[in-house]
């Protein structure tokens, strides 16, 4: 693994009698929380189970009755304050070597509950040079100013050919939408991936890497009040988009009618 090397570290040192029963691996998407996993399982030889999609109580109900240990994970997107609840009996009285990993993007997700009874450990941002050891192929060289994680520039080489398809929309999105119609705005929407199920469209994570480098830069270099504005809203998109349970398509929406009344 490239990168992270003061959790490898931590890795490296435990052992089934010192490795915290309840953990949150804390980072970005496409950070490499599951191949960190995939470390603790083999330094602790135990078997990896994605409980993520079926957590209801009567899961961790059945989770009790098991005898050989486990590490489980379970994925931020999946934990809903009805499921955070579930599992906090898991986490109170944890079964005697088995472990439950937390892969979270933003901690505001969590419960204070959850919080104060796991184990944090945070991934570290990666520097251009790690990021650069990702690359397999010529890429567009912007990739490497926008994207902030592993995942990022496999996904972006993985789209390269369409990088500066998404380059162009989200430029002319910024200079254009003022005058644009609002069936032409509304039509972009169409063009993301929301549900991660429609790999034909641009992967939300990117276009909103892309969309908040392209009008930090605009700013950057203008002084035009319109620029801050832009920025100013294209920040707040970005802070909502991790609110638990909120409807992504229909944020970005309400996105757009803001932008479409700003003046240039």
């Amino acid at each position: 693994m490239i990168g992270q090397n003061k959790i490898k570290n931590l890795i490296e040192t435990s052992s089934l009698d010192n490795f915290p029963n309840s953990l949150i691996l804390l980072g970005e998407k496409g950070s490499g929380k599951h191949t960190i996993c995939d470390l603790i399982s083999d330094k602790l030889n135990l078997q990896i189970i994605d409980i993520s999609e079926k957590l209801t109580q009567e899961m961790i109900d059945e989770i009790y009755t098991r005898v050989e240990p486990y590490i489980y994970i379970i994925s931020d997107e999946k934990l809903t304050i009805k499921n955070q609840n579930s599992i906090l009996k898991f986490l109170e009285e944890p079964l005697k070597n088995s472990y439950i990993i937390l892969l979270v993007e933003n901690r505001n997700k969590l419960l204070p509950t959850i919080l104060n009874r796991c184990q944090i450990w945070e991934l570290e941002k990666y520097s251009t040079n790690e990021l650069s050891q990702f690359i397999i192929t010529k890429v567009d060289s912007r990739i490497l100013d926008i994207a902030k994680t592993p995942g990022d520039v496999i996904l972006m080489q993985d789209e390269n050919n369409k990088f500066a398809d998404l380059y162009e929309l989200i430029d002319k999105l910024i200079e254009k939408i003022p005058v644009a119609s609002f069936s032409n705005i509304l039509s972009i929407t169409n063009r993301i991936n929301f549900d991660g199920k429609e790999s034909d469209k641009f992967d939300l994570t990117v276009f909103l890497r892309t969309l908040v480098w392209l009008s930090s830069t605009k700013v950057l270099n203008s002084d035009n009040i319109y620029y801050q504005e832009v920025y100013k809203l294209v920040n707040e998109l970005s802070n909502n988009m991790s609110i638990l349970n909120i409807n992504k398509k229909t944020c970005f929406e309400n996105f757009l009618v803001k932008m479409k009344v700003l003046r240039c």
